[in-house]
């Protein structure tokens, strides 16, 4: 697969998580669940942020918003859940690549979230990983998102 479908296929990932709220707070609680205590005020004050973001017709507000959640996420230690809001931020920014490689850390740090991207179809998760040069493919089947696409997942050294 190559860059462009990459790019392609998780832009329509986060497409089909920001058209639908219900999708959208139901991984919120997942992420709540698997973060320490102490990141969980100012990490859903973002997901908060952001709502605000998506549901705003006001384009200042819209983009100040983004600013601000990507400037807080970027200001804190890195983990799925930050990692995933800042795909979304970047998404809404038109930020292509930065919002694909936000998302595929989410994937390649915790495999197992995947499952819970699931509301009605499934689609094949392949995780690639640079060994040596060379690429290894890592089929795994994980229910992900309403419309049956591929995702690949990418180390962040792989070139876009």
């Amino acid at each position: 697969m190559s860059s462009a479908e990459i790019l392609h296929h998780t832009a329509v990932f986060l497409s089909e998580i920001l058209s639908q709220a219900e999708l959208r707070h139901h991984l919120h609680s997942t992420f709540l669940k698997r973060l320490p205590t102490a990141l969980v005020k100012p990490l859903t004050f973002v997901f908060q942020t952001i709502e605000n973001a998506i549901s705003t017709s006001s384009p200042s507000i819209r983009s100040s918003s983004l600013r601000l959640a990507e400037k807080l996420l970027l200001s804190n230690p890195s983990n799925p859940f930050s990692s995933f809001l800042l795909s979304l931020v970047y998404h809404l920014s038109h930020r292509g690549v930065d919002a694909s490689l936000s998302l595929l850390d989410v994937f390649e740090r915790e495999p197992s979230l995947s499952s819970h991207f699931c509301f009605k179809n499934c689609i094949w998760f392949i995780s690639l990983r640079s060994l040596n040069g060379t690429t290894r493919r890592d089929p795994r089947f994980f229910p992900l998102f309403p419309s049956c696409a591929l995702v690949m997942t990418a180390t962040k050294n792989q070139s876009f």
